[in-house]
């Protein structure tokens, strides 16, 4: 028997569309502290980021053994309509073995009670 547990972390994003620092150090933050071998990513732009996340996070001086660890990304579904057609047959969980019915929006479900915080 196995289980799957899925945590939905809030994630720091950058708008500046060069520069991953962000979201790498919270990746990499994250996999020191827990030890996973099969992780699904949730992001906006994962089929941007996901490009040379590895050569990136080579450059940093860390790196994640990729043949151990089974890392998919995924674009969640209310953001993937604004995405190519290639970026809907390779990102999407409707195509993704073992998400369930996962939409990927969990984190942006909380911003509409943080909106009084901005006024």
């Amino acid at each position: 028997m196995s289980f799957r547990i899925i945590h939905h972390f809030l994630l720091a994003y950058t708008h500046a569309p060069i520069s991953y620092a962000n979201m790498d150090c919270l990746l990499l933050s994250s996999l020191s502290q827990n030890s996973t071998s099969d992780l699904v990513i949730s992001y906006d732009i994962a089929c941007q980021w996901s490009k040379n996340l590895w050569a990136r996070l080579e450059k940093y001086g860390r790196s994640i053994d990729q043949d151990e660890s089974n890392i998919t990304f995924l674009i969640p579904k209310f953001h993937l309509a604004g995405h190519q057609d290639s970026c809907h047959a390779n990102f999407s969980f409707n195509y993704t073995p073992r998400v369930g019915r996962t939409d990927g929006e969990a984190v942006e479900r909380g911003w509409s009670l943080a909106n009084g915080l901005a006024t």
